[in-house]
């Protein structure tokens, strides 16, 4: 049996099994935080007052109670889609990789 390797602190370093789970954990916080960005774009849009919802300042209905679910379901499927292309770059930020110049666009 092989014995794991350590680092200079003494800890064991990560095994080949372990990179693939932090790597599905970096993507999913990077489509989150698409997400995020997302559903403040689209309440900032005024999407919450288009359901027929009071938004942010408005009364408080059965609506009002629900748009916040609704706003988040609907950037949650964006950013699921590709969204911005964001989750690209928050990924490559968070897993320390370089920024592709092939990857990226220009609006």
């Amino acid at each position: 049996m092989l014995t794991p390797l350590t680092n200079m602190t003494g800890s064991v370093a990560p095994t080949a099994d372990a990179a693939p789970a932090e790597d599905a954990v970096l993507r999913e916080t990077a489509e989150k935080l698409e997400a995020a960005f997302l559903r403040e774009m689209l309440d900032q849009a005024g999407l919450a007052e288009a359901f027929g919802t009071g938004g942010e300042g408005g009364s408080a209905s059965a609506g009002d109670a629900f748009s916040g679910f609704l706003l988040d379901a609907i950037a949650e499927d964006m950013a699921a889609a590709g969204g911005l292309g964001l989750a690209d770059r928050f990924y490559e930020q968070l897993a320390g990789e370089p920024v592709s110049a092939n990857r990226s666009r220009r609006l």
